[in-house]
């Protein structure tokens, strides 16, 4: 059995500005209560999968709230990882994780939306692929 490391390394955090307006502007979204997720399959990505965690400043005012909840999407993605990363996808994906909710809910429940999350996004990118094929 090969052990993981639950790591979120800087290449697996998505940065620069380009890379993330490129997400936005031709990505897919869907919503799952408290998360926006908006994912792409970029053609010409290498690497790992890469995800953006945000919440918004208008819904979270106080910064020290905002970065709790923060660490707290971050640690449950990081912790979820390795069950994510084992479903098979050609490419390396590209998400962002908007965090809609106006009060700071707690990690169990952060952590059962995450999953979800994670397995509409593998569902989809499942028919994606399933529809790349049929091309």
């Amino acid at each position: 059995m090969i052990s993981r490391r639950n790591t979120l390394s800087k290449g697996e955090r998505l940065c620069g500005k380009k890379n993330i307006q490129e997400l936005f502007n031709q990505g897919s979204s869907f919503y799952f209560f408290p998360f926006k997720v908006y994912y792409s399959l970029p053609t010409e990505a290498e690497g790992n999968h890469s995800a953006l965690f945000s919440v918004p400043k208008r819904l979270v005012p106080k910064a020290t709230k905002r970065n709790l909840i923060k660490r707290r999407i971050k640690e449950v993605y990081r912790k979820n990882k390795p069950e994510f990363y084992d479903i098979p996808i050609s490419r390396p994906l590209i998400i962002a994780y908007i965090y809609t909710a106006r009060k700071i809910l707690n990690y169990a429940d952060i952590e059962s939306s995450m999953i979800r999350c994670q397995q509409i996004l593998a569902d989809k990118i499942h028919n994606t692929q399933k529809d790349e094929e049929k091309s």
